[in-house]
């Protein structure tokens, strides 16, 4: 494919502006955004921003391990199979709304206490309907 070999010789021959106290180096890419590396004491960071300067994306590489953030207009992910999500907590805020939709089956449990709350109408919509 010529555009990816010309894609790939103009990456080759990007040489990355190193900074005077060269704990950073930044790589300028064809559409203005720039990618940083940062090294600060013991972890490094690699950061993505828009031209504009905004942060698109940052991966902290910890003794822990990576820390990854991401600042977009949308995030879209799609699996074939399955999306696994393993932590400690888990919190998701919307501010206008959220929806947990499924072609098949759904199940929400807890080994302790499950709370639902409104400020509106609750609303319990089925064919059969099990409390306790």
């Amino acid at each position: 494919m010529p555009d990816d070999d010309h894609r790939r010789q103009r990456l080759a021959h990007a040489e990355p502006v190193t900074e005077e106290d060269e704990s950073e180096q930044r790589l300028y890419l064809d559409d203005g955004r720039q990618v940083a590396v940062v090294r600060d004491g013991g972890s490094q960071t690699v950061e993505l921003r828009a031209a504009s300067g905004q942060l698109e994306l940052r991966i902290r590489l910890t003794e822990e391990g990576p820390v990854l953030s991401l600042d977009a207009v949308r995030l879209d992910v799609r699996a074939v199979e399955s999306v696994d999500i393993q932590c400690k907590d888990f919190t998701v805020t919307a501010s206008e709304s959220a929806t947990i939709s499924s072609g098949g089956t759904a199940a929400l449990k807890a080994a302790g206490d499950v709370e639902v709350e409104g400020e509106g109408a609750v609303r319990v919509v089925g064919k059969t309907i099990h409390l306790n």
